[in-house]
């Protein structure tokens, strides 16, 4: 859904009449506007794909800790650690309702759409006139995210 923002800006200014440098323009603004939060249940999906070392991936098992990683500027890095996925959830609502002038939202989800549902509920009692869109994380990240994969996109 990161990219997925950023083509519906693209495509409403294109609708709109807008030159190609203007949906050019909107583009790159739009990108610049993109912050993700993502927590996730296990790292051990990542660590099967190279992204993270073993080392980490054992200390996260003993512990039963879930990550949250960001994605900002188009990289992804560690944002914290939670011992519960209900304290990581919290995270993920804290990052919502921190973020400025939100345009749009997006909760994307690997395998838990009531979780996402819920996140999407509290997110219309924090701000009533924003309806976030709830995806299902494609196969592609779902492999490196694993289940129980959850994650705020804004603009």
């Amino acid at each position: 859904m990161w990219q997925g923002l950023v083509v519906l800006a693209a495509a409403r200014a294109a609708e709109a009449g807008c030159e190609q440098y203007q949906v050019v323009k909107t583009t790159q603004e739009t990108i610049r506007q993109m912050r993700a939060l993502a927590l996730l249940d296990t790292i051990k999906y990542i660590t099967k794909r190279g992204r993270v070392g073993n080392a980490i991936s054992g200390v996260e098992s003993i512990l039963d800790l879930k990550t949250l990683l960001t994605l900002r500027d188009g990289v992804l890095r560690p944002a914290g650690v939670t011992r519960t996925r209900s304290k990581g959830i919290g995270r993920l609502r804290e990052f919502i309702k921190s973020a400025l002038h939100i345009e749009e939202l997006a909760i994307v989800y690997s395998t838990t759409p009531d979780d996402a549902q819920k996140s999407s509920d509290d997110t219309i009692n924090l701000i009533p006139n924003l309806v976030p869109k709830i995806v299902r994380l494609g196969p592609g990240l779902g492999v490196h995210a694993g289940p129980g994969a959850i994650i705020a996109v804004v603009r």
